[in-house]
Formats: C-alpha cells, sequence, structure tokens
C-alpha cells in the first residue's frame, strides 16, 4: 500500500500506477499533438 500524504488516503501501488500513466498518456499526445500544430 502506498500513502497519498495530500488526500490523506492510502492506495495500493497499482491504482498509483494506473493514474500515473494515465497521465503521461495524456500529457504525450497532448504534447505531439501541440508539435505537430505547430509544425504546420
Amino acid at each position: 500500500m502506498v500513502l497519498c500524504v495530500p488526500c490523506g488516503a492510502v492506495l495500493p501501488p497499482g491504482f498509483l500506477a494506473g493514474v500515473v500513466g494515465e497521465l503521461f498518456l495524456r500529457g504525450a499526445r497532448w504534447f505531439f499533438r501541440h508539435l505537430l500544430s505547430v509544425d504546420s
């Protein structure tokens, strides 16, 4: 279990990894879209 300090909740590591992965994928998608729009 991983302790989430800001929210004061105890979360399973899998949940935390899922949230981080989702944010990373969204950020990467936005980043590449931004790069392509700047290019053209």
